[in-house]
């Protein structure tokens, strides 16, 4: 998903969108963090990757901390 592509073409000829353009890199992370398959990123879900991210790393009050601002900054409809 991230690394240079020459071939944007399909079997028949056809352009199509690159394996490594911003849009498939986006649904790419995306499906990385929605864990259900739901189309949406729930909180449980982005304290389970950043779990699996960082470890021991930090603490639970500090995991909670950072995905409570995640969630304040990227919920523009504020339904958590």
């Amino acid at each position: 998903h991230f690394r240079h592509t020459e071939n944007n073409r399909t079997r028949d000829g056809a352009q199509r969108e690159p394996a490594n353009s911003t849009t498939r890199k986006l649904k790419f992370v995306f499906q990385l963090y929605d864990q259900d398959r739901d189309g949406k990123i729930s909180r449980a879900e982005l304290l389970q990757v950043l779990r699996e991210m960082l470890g021991m790393q930090v603490t639970e009050e500090q995991l909670q901390s950072i995905a409570e601002r995640a969630i304040q900054e990227a919920d523009l409809d504020k339904d958590d």
